[in-house]
């Protein structure tokens, strides 16, 4: 029978490229022809049905179908082949703990009915979880009833998160009865250097202020790290340690922060050995013996309220906000420079711990506004301050120094997110703010500020609903938010 290849993803000569080669390197075949690999209630539509083959790699795999029954007529390997219903919500299922690479099968659909509405998918988390790499009613165009049609998926290299199986999936919405014989898959075994990014899912989105929680998982454990950037290939990231793992089902991680405006990318890194060995994670795919980023992803796409006031130093030397009424100004002996692309440099900070004298400070009129706080992401070079405070007044008041204390600049030319807010600051005339550096190794060194923030939810009061929302979005009396 000749090979015929439909595929959603690649173009048609690529399929036969691709069939070619997978047929001849398959690792493991199943024609699905041995009679005792069968189990179920295998003579009728109604029950569960089964296959398994525990004489091949890989171990412990299954196949199986909620509603399908042992097609011994129309098959394309003698004597046996896989028959689903015409019931909705359908499905052929191969499962197993492996690393894939890719797979195939052969599809025919029987006459009658609509043809076959069908997504072939896979998950690598036990099903919790899907990425879709068909849908649609055209796989069968142009093939006669019960002539097989093979399918050959992409490449893959997706490994099973640590105490799950692998799910590869033909999943029936509606339509005729489909047929299935001869699978093939290539794998390879999992290795212990294995780690993942799992979540959140890629382009996620978020606003100034808004928490989100990222979590990595590994088969080794280490030192866990979750970095963000704004080049997808690890120049200038930041990285966040996670803290103590959890060893239930492998090794998890999570850190949870918020982000400046604009794209962000992110990725995880496990860090064993004292140091020897680092394996970087960008996917929930996994990535195996990742020894450096070579490109994230996955992104975080942050904006802003349309009621805060904002200054992104977009233009040369100008102090004004770009969005809002608001004043900039230096403590006396600040050098600042402003270039006009996005950032804001300033020197002449103190070397030692106790001078705090020295400071850049942001005022914005804030009336018949909630949600107020004040949020800035800085960096500073070699020589630059290590340490940031800051302060607050309100409406022109006495500065308040318990807002946040000693933030520690751990690596030069990493951007650290800080800041937060205060439900003090709600319905206040004015905010000031001064982000104030010190210990730096010599006074010339540089202290940068990206984009500042004084932040506003909604404009003005709008009952209990917001209210209610704001609590649970900002946090009780004083809750500091910054990584």
């Amino acid at each position: 029978m000749p090979i015929k290849s439909k595929m959603s993803v690649l173009s048609s000569v690529l399929s036969v490229m691709f069939v070619i080669t997978t047929l001849a390197l398959a690792d493991y075949t199943e024609n699905f022809d041995t009679a005792e690999n069968w189990y179920g209630n295998l003579s009728s539509f109604d029950n569960p049905a089964y296959y398994t083959n525990n004489t091949a790699l890989p171990a412990n795999d299954k196949f199986s179908s909620n509603y399908a029954n042992r097609e011994n007529t129309n098959y394309r390997s003698s004597p046996y082949a896989w028959r689903i219903a015409t019931y909705a919500n359908t499905y052929f299922r191969y499962e197993c703990q492996t690393t894939v690479s890719n797979f195939s099968f052969w599809l025919a659909r029987e006459s009658g009915f609509d043809p076959p509405d069908i997504k072939i998918r896979y998950s690598n988390n036990s099903g919790a979880t899907w990425h879709n790499i068909y849908h649609g009613d055209t796989f069968f165009n142009g093939v006669s009833d019960l002539t097989y049609t093979q399918y050959v998926s992409p490449k893959l290299d997706v490994t099973p998160r640590p105490n799950q199986k692998i799910y590869i999936e033909v999943y029936k919405f509606s339509g005729a009865r489909f047929l299935v014989d001869d699978f093939a898959l290539n794998h390879y075994p999992i290795e212990t250097n294995t780690a993942f990014m799992v979540y959140p899912a890629p382009a996620v989105t978020g606003i100034v202020g808004q928490v989100e929680e990222f979590f990595s998982d590994s088969y080794s454990n280490g030192v866990a790290q979750i970095g963000y950037g704004h080049s997808s290939n690890n120049v200038g990231w930041t990285w966040l340690s996670t803290g103590e793992t959890n060893i239930s089902g492998g090794y998890g991680a999570t850190n949870s922060f918020w982000l400046m405006p604009g794209k962000w990318f992110y990725a995880a890194r496990w860090i064993r050995d004292n140091g020897a060995v680092t394996n970087y994670a960008w996917n929930d795919h996994g990535q195996t013996n990742a020894s450096s980023l070579v490109s994230a992803q996955y992104f975080y796409f942050v904006t802003s309220s349309v009621h805060s006031v904002i200054w992104d130093f977009g233009y040369p030397n100008d102090t004004s906000p770009t969005q809002g009424i608001g004043t900039l100004t230096f403590a006396a002996g600040v050098v600042s420079n402003i270039p006009g692309d996005g950032i804001l440099s300033a020197t002449n900070f103190p070397t030692g711990q106790s001078d705090k004298s020295k400071y850049i400070e942001f005022a914005a009129s804030t009336a018949g506004k909630q949600g107020a706080g004040f949020y800035f992401s800085a960096r500073r070079d070699a020589n630059g301050p290590k340490r940031i405070d800051v302060q607050y007044s309100i409406n022109n008041g006495a500065w308040q120094n318990d807002f946040i204390t000693n933030f520690y600049l751990t690596s030069q030319g990493s951007w650290y997110m800080i800041g937060g807010t205060n439900t003090d600051f709600d319905l206040k005339n004015n905010l000031s703010f001064r982000i104030i550096g010190y210990d730096a190794n010599v006074e010339t060194g540089n202290l940068e500020i990206e984009e500042t923030q004084i932040s506003a939810a909604i404009p003005e009061p709008a009952g209990l609903l917001f209210a209610g929302i704001l609590i649970l979005f900002f946090g009780k009396k004083l809750k500091l938010s910054f990584v």
